[in-house]
């Protein structure tokens, strides 16, 4: 998510005509994530978006917080 972060704020000063896409999203709270930057296009597999139906398909509001997984403790 903090690739996402830094890729906005690399375009932020243009001119509006570059699109971020947010790819290998694989859990609803990374597709959550997404929504609250404001990602204009998400590549997702079905069954997270399915597992974001099961639980109604929340939407983050501005108190969202992503908390990503530390890569070194599941080693």
């Amino acid at each position: 998510m903090d690739l996402i972060k830094n890729i906005q704020r690399m375009y932020q000063a243009g001119d509006g005509h570059v699109h971020v896409l947010a790819a290998s999203i694989r859990s609803v709270d990374q597709l959550l994530a997404c929504f609250a930057l404001g990602v204009e296009l998400v590549t997702v597999p079905t069954k997270v978006l399915e597992a974001w139906a099961a639980k109604g398909f929340p939407i983050p509001n501005h108190d969202f917080v992503y908390k990503g997984v530390d890569v070194q403790a599941t080693l």
